[in-house]
């Protein structure tokens, strides 16, 4: 199973016409009749050690920030 997979679908959410309508007197939202694809895209996983010098790294960059 490589790449993106479809796994199924969605039916319905909001729909808006601004990113923030709460409290916002000109922004509006509503119930959504859409039918939304759900897909799962895989991607490599870091190995063991790129993941263990990475976490090293950031730890000695905060310390040395101090």
């Amino acid at each position: 199973m490589g790449g993106t997979t479809q796994v199924g679908y969605i039916y319905g959410g909001l729909i808006a016409n601004a990113p923030h309508v709460f409290g916002n007197p000109t922004g509006l939202s509503s119930a959504s009749g859409e039918v939304f694809a759900v897909l799962i895209t895989r991607v490599p996983e870091p190995t063991s050690i790129i993941l263990a010098l990475v976490v090293m790294c950031s730890l000695g960059a905060g310390r040395r920030r101090a």
